[in-house]
């Protein structure tokens, strides 16, 4: 069988029609949200359910990376995939903290909000690091660390 240009148009055509349309993203949400608010409550409401929606994708990619053996390219992509933010939101609390702050228009109350759940899924996830079976302290300490920002310790 030949493939024709018509063929092969038909098929990408078809194959475009029956793709699913991508997952949204907080960014994508948060961007419709936006747009379609009023008023300065429906704007603090978009913000809010934004910080809710990239500290799940937070929290998901938090416990991804303190797993045994965990991929952290595939950790990192999946908070990408969640969030739809750029990967340099996964720095660490304090990095992501510097960025919001001196961010256009950067909402304080919102920038010591996202730290604060940054820094509550850094503990949680320490926490159930040192209490896993054959727990590494040292490994979990310098993961702690690194999800600060800062050595706590």
């Amino acid at each position: 069988m030949q493939f024709t240009s018509t063929i092969v148009l038909a098929f990408l055509s078809a194959l475009a029609t029956a793709a699913p349309a991508p997952a949204p993203t907080c960014d994508s949400t948060h961007a419709a949200c936006r747009a379609a608010a009023v008023s300065n409550e429906e704007i603090i409401a978009c913000d809010k359910t934004l910080t809710q929606c990239v500290g799940a994708c937070l929290q998901a990619q938090t416990v991804c990376a303190f797993a045994p053996d965990a991929n952290m390219s595939f950790c990192a992509a999946q908070y990408v995939g969640c969030s739809g933010l750029d990967i340099q939101s996964l720095q660490n609390c304090e990095v992501q903290d510097n960025a919001c702050r001196v961010a256009p228009d950067a909402n304080m109350s919102f920038c010591s909000a996202q730290k604060a759940q940054c820094n509550g899924f850094c503990d949680a996830a320490y926490d159930a690091c040192r209490v896993a079976p054959d727990a590494n302290m040292s490994f979990c300490a310098s993961k702690y660390a690194n999800c600060l920002g800062y050595n706590p310790f």
